[in-house]
């Protein structure tokens, strides 16, 4: 990826705007931000391109400005702040450029999980390898093909190894359904149970999460009782578990309770109470 010129300016907020598919916003990473603006300003400019396709959110006509390219989250910090300006590094490169160099800052900067991480890889060498065939203008007839050509440049770029981007981009095909499974399942964050998944054909992928989430519960140790601190302690916790599951329990298992823990009490009527 060339290194495209750049220069750094004060730019209106109002002509800067998020476009295409992004990260959500993690709200405390946006307040972390602006606690830091407001003590001691912004350390490092947002990064944006020029842009004359941009869309007027309101009326849908082209409207052109700044889009960002990497600082979402530091633009978010500045809008809550108020500011009306914010410092910029404008590039002068393409979409697949900026969305490169958007990616090579999230992996440095952001706080990703293994699934994240390893979508943005996949990304960024399926945007390389496509930059690759754009500058061939025709697709290669032999030799090395554009996706090797992307994890060599992920190597040589990104500090990432070809082992390392190749399972990345196993990982960032597993279909949605699967990915879903496993950010509710909590495995989102380990790589070694997504390429297991990513093993399985795509149909099977979802239930193979549950079998790994099953696994892995059934694998968590019981936690012992909690040992009282004294005799008293244990009487009143074990006397609250019983009164709750009496209280929890229908009037007729109630009454049967009564009959048989207490049989020689007789019941008082309430009229002659």
């Amino acid at each position: 990826m060339a290194v495209p010129s750049f220069t750094v300016q004060m730019l209106p907020m109002r002509d800067i705007f998020v476009v295409g598919e992004r990260r959500p916003l993690n709200e405390g990473a946006v307040e972390i931000l602006m606690n830091s603006i407001s003590k001691i300003g912004l350390q490092t400019p947002i990064t944006v391109r020029v842009d004359p396709s941009i869309l007027d959110p309101e009326t849908g006509e082209v409207l052109g400005g700044f889009a960002v390219v990497a600082g979402a989250h530091r633009l978010e910090a500045f809008r809550r702040l108020g500011y009306d300006r914010i410092p910029a590094i404008e590039r002068d490169c393409d979409e697949i450029d900026a969305r490169l160099w958007e990616i090579a800052e999230n992996l440095h900067r952001a706080e990703l999980t293994s699934l994240e991480r390893d979508e943005q890889i996949a990304d960024w060498v399926r945007l390389n390898a496509k930059k690759e065939e754009v500058a061939q203008l025709v697709p290669p007839s032999g030799g090395v093909q554009p996706k090797d050509k992307g994890f060599r440049a992920a190597e040589r770029e990104l500090g990432i190894g070809r082992m390392d981007a190749s399972r990345a981009v196993k990982v960032a095909s597993l279909s949605e359904q699967a990915k879903a499974a496993a950010r509710e399942a909590g495995l989102d964050d380990n790589r070694t149970a997504l390429l297991r998944v990513a093993r399985a054909d795509p149909e099977r992928q979802e239930a193979v999460v549950r079998e790994i989430a099953a696994e892995r519960e059934a694998r968590k140790p019981i936690s012992p009782a909690p040992v009282p601190r004294n005799e008293i302690e244990s009487y009143e916790q074990w006397l609250t578990k019983v009164v709750r599951l009496f209280d929890q329990a229908p009037d007729e298992w109630r009454e049967r309770a009564r009959d048989h823990l207490f049989p020689d009490i007789p019941v008082m009527d309430a009229r002659f109470g």
